[in-house]
């Protein structure tokens, strides 16, 4: 998001610095850019209008933020109808969406740089509509929630707290470029409380649905099934059915983030027919990016993790399962690429370390692989030189070290900027490839003081939402084209309580959506969204990564342009601070955040006027 140059804008884009914890005392509407997180007690710069900007086929946020002066119990947001200007021309209603933050309360900070207290993160929304799954009776199906209202809004609000609106907008593909206006309306019951001017500029360019950077995201399916209410014990109630109703529900609102969920599958060993074409039905759809209910039309899986492995199978069963699965991926028929090209055996056991007999099953898992195909890769949560340590040669294709072992800080071991180191591997087979990915050594697996842990990119709740957003730039600066994540659901049944996405000690590790009920779950969900379906709840964090993704997709527009300028800009944001003992350039991965000196709102500047300069070298004209 970005503000305008015009005056009564850059109130708003020079006050976001003041952005602070201060007591609140006059009540007042007013918005800021969806990077820059607000409390409830933070102090918010009052203006009277935002800017955002947009390609086509992007979508945009900004915050509307109440602060109360008394007590609010019912106040609504209306969202804007955003009209081109000399033009009878809008954005659909339909993509523009309207959400409240919920604030959860953490006992504990995930790292020196987080907080304990209360911290926004769930978007309620206030109408959701789309895909749903309905329990009628106990008897679970799909289909579309259309106009059901949800809890979102009338809300309340205590003296001297923020009630924050977010609000979503998607501009279509073929949305005509130009500048569109209108505006928010804030009330309490009957009165108006204030409006917000709204401008969006759309730029002349067009985003691909299709994430450019490959992602695979993990998911626990059976507490998807707890959450909700569809399960017998800890477990989904009925098996395959469930899994693959409820990985459809929320693969397809993944990939809306332009993220790629794996997809669970539970086979039958005696009828390898019927699990592929259980498989196909359920899913392809979604793989193929012809779902007709995805808002983001067109966007395909970027890949497929193979769902079969099972770790007490014989050489000769994991074998011919991974024959089975190669056949049947291959299988061009009805769609427009090779699910095969995209298919991963992500090796078990993960982060295998520096124990080499952690390595021993990689290797045969890599060998079983290869003799099927020698194009079936194999994924290792592991460094290259754990990797060149315990001689995995061909057995593994795609190394993905976790994010703060490619770039080491000057006091860690050993420092400096490792990335050059995976060339050679690189270069061993056209199928090899760099991930990485976030452990919680990002903000420290068993306590929340460690100094160290500060400053990386962080999907955790009390991190700020740059550092939220701020990996997909990592894997451009560092040439890393993949991304994993090792759960979006962990705690699922649980989101909603304090503390409930608490664990390694983050807040939020592991559970990046909240379960939307329509009324509360014994045992599952504590909170009811209203109406009468089930649906994922995304949060903040994950609007962040979706904004990140899509920077991706600017920073990869302006490198077909001139690369130069791409890499100068993404390091304008996140700089190379030093150099190492190998010559190498570092710093950028340990610069998502200035920690203890933070200022979050400087960050959202920077991360905005970066996004300007890539939109110039892509389009080549000058101008927001």
């Amino acid at each position: 998001m970005a503000l305008t140059g015009r005056p009564a804008f850059r109130i708003l884009a020079s006050s976001l610095f003041l952005l602070s914890a201060a007591p609140l005392y006059a009540q007042s509407v007013t918005a800021l850019r969806s990077s820059v997180k607000v409390r409830q007690t933070d102090k918010v710069p009052v203006v009277s209008s935002i800017e955002i900007r947009a390609a086509r086929n992007e979508f945009e946020e900004f915050q509307v933020v109440v602060t109360a002066r008394s007590p609010l119990s019912a106040v609504t947001v209306v969202a804007p109808t955003l009209t081109l200007d000399g033009s009878s021309a809008t954005i659909p209603a339909s993509e523009i969406r309207l959400y409240r933050e919920q604030n959860i309360y953490f006992s504990s900070a995930s790292n020196p740089e987080g907080g304990q207290g209360w911290w926004p993160d769930a978007l309620v929304p206030a109408r959701e509509d789309g895909p749903a799954v309905f329990s009628n009776g106990g008897v679970w199906s799909e289909g579309l929630s259309v106009g059901e209202t949800r809890s979102a809004f009338p809300a309340s609000v205590s003296a001297r707290n923020n009630l924050v609106a977010f609000v979503d907008v998607h501009v279509p593909p073929g949305q005509p470029p130009g500048r569109y206006t209108g505006k928010v309306v804030v009330n309490n019951a009957n009165k108006l409380l204030g409006t917000v001017a709204v401008v969006l500029l759309v730029r002349n360019f067009t985003l691909p649905s299709t994430s450019s950077l490959p992602t695979a995201f993990a998911v626990s399916i059976d507490h998807m099934c707890v959450a909700h209410g569809n399960a017998s014990g800890p477990w989904c109630a009925n098996g395959n059915p469930d899994f693959h109703l409820w990985a459809r529900l929320y693969g397809r609102f993944l990939l809306d983030h332009r993220l790629t969920m794996f997809l669970p599958d539970h086979p039958n060993p005696s009828d390898w027919s019927a699990t592929t074409s259980m498989y196909n039905t359920d899913y392809g759809a979604i793989i193929n990016g012809i779902d007709p209910q995805q808002r983001l039309s067109g966007a395909q899986m970027t890949t497929l993790v193979y769902p079969w492995f099972d770790g007490n199978d014989s050489a000769p069963t994991a074998t011919g399962k991974m024959t089975t699965w190669a056949n049947f991926t291959k299988d061009m028929t009805g769609r427009p690429f090779s699910w095969f090209n995209r298919t991963f055996h992500y090796a078990q056991p993960d982060e295998p370390g520096s124990n080499c007999s952690n390595w021993g099953p990689i290797i045969n898992q890599g060998t079983w692989a290869h003799s099927v195909d020698p194009n079936f890769r194999v994924m290792v949560t592991g460094t290259v030189s754990d990797y060149t340590a315990c001689n995995a040669g061909t057995a593994v294709n795609i190394l993905n070290p976790p994010v703060d072992f490619v770039d080491v800080k000057p006091n860690g071991s050993p420092p400096g900027n490792h990335r050059i180191e995976y060339d050679p591997f690189l270069s061993g087979a056209a199928v090899n490839s760099l991930w990485m990915y976030q452990s919680c050594m990002v903000h420290d697996c068993g306590g929340s003081t460690n100094p160290y842990t500060v400053n990386w990119p962080n999907f955790m709740v009390d991190a700020t939402a740059v550092q939220n957003r701020s990996e997909p730039w990592m894997h451009f600066i560092y040439d890393a084209p993949g991304m994993l994540y090792w759960d979006i659901s962990n705690k699922l049944p649980n989101g909603w309580r304090n503390d409930g996405i608490y664990d390694f000690t983050g807040q939020g590790d592991g559970t990046l959506v909240y379960p939307g009920t329509p009324t509360t779950v014994v045992n599952g969900s504590s909170y009811a969204i209203g109406g009468t379906s089930h649906i994922p709840i995304a949060s903040h964090r994950l609007k962040m990564i979706r904004e990140g993704l899509e920077d991706y997709e600017y920073l990869s527009l302006c490198k077909a342009v001139d690369p130069v300028t791409a890499m100068n800009v993404a390091r304008s944001v996140f700089p190379m601070t030093g150099t190492g003992a190998n010559g190498q350039p570092t710093g950028s991965m340990y610069s998502a955040n200035n920690y203890p000196n933070a200022t979050p709102a400087a960050f959202a500047d920077n991360l905005e006027s970066a996004r300007v300069q890539l939109a110039q070298c892509i389009t080549g004209i000058a101008g927001p």
